[in-house]
């Protein structure tokens, strides 16, 4: 009877030592925690001043120096002819412009605008009523390495053209509307050609800036 007892104990003292050799081998040790440091932006805080302005240029200007209306391969226009065509009063003249400061890799916007009356409705009912024209300009960008600054941006003019009505005109004066959204990538301080419209005599360019805050 002793041994028989002796026997049991022996037993379950061996089944709970394989029931915690067997529970310590499923186990996992935790490793280490590895934690991924964020890499610092080194433009973090700058500040990037961005201008956008429209210019009217005479075609025959751009003519005169030997810019194509079209473009062919490499010899086109550029913000440089244009810029040389500002020099003279009757060539070019800026119509609208709008400037703004924007947080590196932010976006900020900037309008300004004010009421112009109009008159609208047949010639022999005409109304007098306002509308908002104006520049407005949103802009995101960002400095890229080398220096580079990537901007997006978004230019939107509207004004109201000052010529008498026909008869039969409802709305007078007209309103005008120009709109540019682009994408692109500038050398820092120098000015660059983003979009253009013509008509028969003139050509209208939008030409931006962008330089970063010291």
């Amino acid at each position: 009877m002793r041994y028989a007892r002796s026997l049991v104990i022996l037993v379950g003292v061996v089944f709970l030592g394989l029931c915690l050799v067997g529970h310590s081998a499923g186990r996992v040790a935790p490793g280490p925690v590895r934690r991924i440091e964020k890499a610092e932006d080194p433009h973090e805080g700058s500040v990037i001043l961005v201008e956008a302005f429209m210019v009217e240029v005479r075609l025959s200007e751009l003519y005169e120096l030997g810019v194509p209306v079209i473009s062919e391969g490499a010899k086109s226009v550029s913000a440089e002819h244009i810029l040389k065509c500002l020099k003279d009063a009757e060539a070019a003249a800026v119509t609208a412009g709008a400037k703004l400061a924007v947080a590196h890799a932010e976006k900020a916007k900037t309008d300004m605008t004010a009421k112009q009356g109009k008159y609208v409705g047949p010639a022999k009912e005409k109304r007098f009523e306002f509308q908002d024209v104006g520049t407005s300009l949103t802009v995101e960008a960002q400095i890229l390495r080398g220096g580079k600054i990537l901007v997006e941006l978004d230019f939107e003019h509207s004004c109201l053209e000052e010529n008498e009505p026909a008869d039969d005109d409802d709305l007078w004066p007209a309103s005008v509307r120009w709109n540019w959204s682009n994408r692109v990538s500038l050398e820092a301080a120098k000015p660059t050609l983003v979009g253009a419209t013509q008509d028969q005599e003139t050509a209208t360019f939008l030409i931006i800036t962008a330089n970063i805050k010291e």
